[in-house]
């Protein structure tokens, strides 16, 4: 695993015990994938983290999903080669 995602998800797991979270890593020749989901409402609505890492291009890209049951309510995919420019990441607040 990237040493990256190594520590993003070692900040995550923090998290996992707290908000019955769940982890999970996929990698494949081009693309690591790092899933970070939380459940909310007894399971209606979901959040959904995805951290995708190219190491061939060196890009991290952030996908930002809520959805319920049946469908996305919302998505945002944030690549953070693009983070000096002022990019807003409006599901961290500081």
């Amino acid at each position: 695993m990237n040493k990256t995602l190594k520590t993003i998800q070692e900040e995550l797991e923090l998290l996992v015990k707290d908000y019955k979270a769940s982890i999970d890593y996929n990698n494949s020749k081009f693309i690591e994938t790092l899933n970070y989901q939380i459940n909310y409402e007894r399971k209606k609505i979901k959040l959904f983290f995805q951290f995708l890492l190219m190491p061939k291009e060196e890009s991290l890209i952030i996908v930002y999903q809520i959805r319920d049951k049946q469908k996305i309510i919302k998505q945002s995919e944030y690549p953070l080669s693009k983070i000096r420019t002022g990019l807003d990441l409006p599901m961290i607040v500081v």
